[in-house]
């Protein structure tokens, strides 16, 4: 018991990777809302976003905390090298909004020394440092998913992302 009792009481913050788009009116609205009052960390990935979690935090009182993702080579969500430095500018702009992140995901990890994935956190290193002095404050660098954790350990960065791997079952093609 006495253990427990000196443990630390902290409640680390939920980061949500489905990027926020067209939330100000809706579902989305309600959606976004409770995220924020929870202070969850939301993904956004464009300036119409940004604008509208900010105009959500404001309505609300409250400063909503984003992150963003770099698109390296997954295709499937987040900005260009080419847009990142904007959509940070945008982001600073804002006073009720809070930049908690910057990320990627690879799109192949779990294939054994694919040079794919090596590629996308070269992007993904180079990008945040493209960007770093446009940073007003520390951003947590994320971007080894469940098979990065296993087998690119340069990827773990300041956090990592177990996913499949916290319910067992593996990353994998293979048993």
């Amino acid at each position: 018991r006495d253990v427990v009792e000196r443990l630390p009481h902290t409640i680390l913050p939920v980061y949500v990777f489905r990027q926020v788009e067209n939330c100000f009116l809706g579902r989305q609205r309600s959606l976004s809302d409770q995220a924020i009052r929870n202070g969850w960390v939301m993904q956004i990935c464009s300036a119409a976003a940004a604008d509208d979690v900010a105009r959500i935090a404001t309505s609300i009182g409250k400063r909503a905390a984003v992150q963003l993702m770099l698109d390296t080579g997954m295709t499937r969500s987040g900005v260009t090298a080419d847009e990142l430095g904007d959509l940070i500018d945008t982001i600073q702009s804002h006073a009720s909004l809070k930049l908690m992140g910057l990320c990627t995901h690879f799109a192949c990890a779990e294939d054994v020394g694919a040079e794919f994935t090596s590629a996308q956190l070269g992007a993904f290193v180079a990008g945040a440092q493209a960007v770093a002095p446009r940073i007003k404050s520390k951003v947590l660098l994320h971007a080894a998913n469940s098979a990065a954790i296993f087998l690119y350990p340069q990827a773990h960065l300041d956090m990592v992302r177990p996913g499949i791997s916290l319910y067992g079952g593996g990353p994998f093609a293979r048993t």
